[in-house]
């Protein structure tokens, strides 16, 4: 953690005259790893570009990648993983191909977002264009395009959120929030009951079942409670439960039960890294311990997910 020392001492390095060239050019990237932990990105940066002339030095590139991404300089952060990802055109790395791959599908939907603030509609959808075709199961970039096209095209929208909850079952609770601004969208004869109902079949997600219920509860509270009764019956979780206990419910006497149940299911972590197994309660597109791009994941247990 002495990034002062380290820094004299890879210097020192450097500077030895009698260093071999394999050993300096090793010092060098250490050099730019002390920078890029004191957040000098400039002076790293610097070295690494000296470093990288050819485009031959695969870890300088990495390296500059991350400084760009640190800085959300998404754009020459793009640049450089197409450069890493062409130098891995033919080799046997489908691991790091993959990784770089979905960190720029994550860049163009950042810029993306960046021209929907500036209304550059013909931008957003070339990004998102790119976005897609290097990740067809990145969740934030088909959530983006079902934004995109909400407005104009709901069933458009609809038809890529149903897809992309039923092939990922454990977003669907990111998914459904937008699913109900679609369902605004759409003419009042869409059935949304049915569309829930066949989503909550295929899912087993308790936040779509809740839905289900809630929807439902507009016209026969009984089929809600049904609904609830039967989802917890195949699938016991804290979130099923206290939605349960609210629709049922109408005895204050109840009510510290409800708030400890739904006490204990805020508590616990709604999220981790596939990765590395970090967790919390916010989905992060870029894991906070790791920096792996798209390994959030909800965590599908008794909690609910």
């Amino acid at each position: 953690g002495d990034f002062e020392a380290a820094t004299r001492i890879h210097q020192h390095l450097l500077a030895w005259s009698g260093l071999p060239e394999k050993s300096r050019q090793k010092a060098h990237l250490e050099l730019v790893k002390d920078y890029i932990a004191a957040g000098l990105h400039d002076r790293a940066e610097a070295m690494l570009r000296d470093m990288i002339s050819d485009n031959s030095n695969a870890e300088a590139l990495a390296l500059l990648q991350q400084i760009y991404q640190a800085e959300k300089d998404w754009e020459k952060a793009a640049a450089v993983a197409r450069k890493r990802l062409k130098a891995l055109s033919g080799r046997d790395s489908a691991e790091e191909v993959g990784q770089i791959s979905r960190a720029l599908s994550h860049y163009y939907c950042a810029m993306a977002e960046d021209a929907i603030r500036q209304g550059a509609a013909t931008a957003v959808d070339d990004w998102l264009h790119k976005a897609v075709e290097l990740d067809a199961e990145n969740l934030r970039a088909v959530m983006l395009v079902a934004r995109r096209y909400l407005a104009e095209q709901p069933d458009y929208s609809l038809n890529m959120l149903v897809s992309l909850s039923k092939a990922q079952p454990a977003f669907t609770m990111e998914i459904l929030p937008l699913l109900g601004e679609v369902f605004d969208a759409l003419p009042e004869s869409v059935d949304h009951i049915a569309i829930l109902k066949d989503l909550a079949e295929h899912t087993q997600s308790s936040t779509a079942e809740i839905a289900l219920a809630e929807n439902l509860a507009v016209r026969d509270a009984e089929a809600a409670k049904v609904v609830l009764r039967e989802a917890i019956s195949r699938r016991s979780t804290l979130r099923l439960l206290v939605a349960a206990l609210k629709l049922e419910s109408t005895q204050p006497s109840l009510q510290p039960l409800v708030d400890a149940l739904a006490t204990l299911r805020d508590e616990r972590p709604t999220y981790h890294c596939r990765h590395c197994g970090f967790s919390g309660r916010k989905l992060h597109w870029l894991c906070p311990s790791c920096e792996q791009w798209g390994t959030i994941a909800p965590i599908r247990s008794t909690q609910g997910d």
